[in-house]
């Protein structure tokens, strides 16, 4: 399973950073619309994320599945 290992925070990261279009590919947006933080706290938050291995992993899984277009 793709979110495997992954804290409940972590998995709403990745799910907003790789799926969320208001945030799409963002990190610093993703982490805003998790945590609620401010533009800079979120930054930091994001550039920690991103670097934990499992996050990484749960987002290499994701980005391997198509976007499925609007019908």
């Amino acid at each position: 399973m793709w979110d495997e290992g992954l804290k409940a925070r972590e998995r709403e990261f990745v799910l907003a950073f790789c799926t969320d279009d208001t945030c799409f590919w963002n990190g610093t947006k993703a982490a805003m619309k998790v945590t609620g933080q401010d533009e800079t706290s979120a930054a930091v938050t994001a550039n920690r994320l991103l670097k934990k291995p499992n996050v990484k992993k749960a987002i290499k899984v994701l980005k391997a599945i198509p976007k499925r277009e609007s019908q």
